[in-house]
Formats: C-alpha cells, structure tokens, sequence
C-alpha cells in the first residue's frame, strides 16, 4: 500500500495520496493510529484522499468493514474528508464510501484536488 501522507498543515488538513493496491484493514488502522498519536489527526481534522492512483479497488464488504471499523475507533475518523476520484470504477468505489460513512461523517467526491481542497476549507 503505498501512501503519501502530507502533514504540514495538519492537524487542519492531511493530504492523502494512494497508489497500487487498496490498503488493507490493518494497514488503514496502523495509519489512522500512527496518525492519531502524533496528534496530526481528529475528529476536527480535514482529510483529502486521492485515490486516482490505485490500481486494485476493494470489494464493498471490504469497504463496509473498513468504515465500521474505523467507527468504533476513538477519533479515528475525520468530520470531513473529500475523495479525489477519476471517473468510471474509482467514481464507484467512491460512491460506496459515502454510502457506508459513519453518521456525522460528510464525505464528498471531485475529481479535481483543487475544488476537493476549496470544499473542505469551507466546511
């Protein structure tokens, strides 16, 4: 799972950027917790996801998982997080993503990083 983590505004922002195959369960709770304990992420924390990179997409149980997981983790999730998707199956996989977001979670998709970004400074 190779992932490119920003962090020079964070705990305001973190820039995400995913590349190859979709990181598993226990990589994307080793980062969250990584993350968390170096105080760079919240429940305040505006995360921007780019995943225009992978190459493999996870099933929607895999996904379902992932989320309910992540829900039962103490501020292991971010209020807000937009996903920068390419059009076609990633759009897809990103539509699963909001459907399956913890309530008090607003996900949004752009496939443009700029507009992602301009969104989330807004919220």
């Amino acid at each position: 799972m190779p992932v490119s983590v920003v962090t020079s505004e964070a705990p305001a922002l973190l820039t995400l950027t995913l590349s190859g195959a979709w990181p598993s369960l226990a990589e994307q709770r080793e980062l969250r917790r990584h993350l968390h304990e170096r105080g760079q992420l919240s429940q305040s924390t505006r995360v921007l996801i780019d995943i225009r990179a992978v190459e493999e997409l996870p099933k929607f149980d895999d996904v379902d998982a992932t989320m309910l997981a992540a829900a039962q983790e103490p501020s292991s999730l971010p209020s807000h997080a937009a996903f920068v998707v390419r059009p076609g199956a990633v759009f897809g996989i990103g539509r699963m993503l909001q459907s399956l977001s913890p309530p008090g979670m607003e996900l949004q998709l752009f496939e443009d990083d700029a507009a992602a970004r301009d969104w989330l400074m807004e919220q």
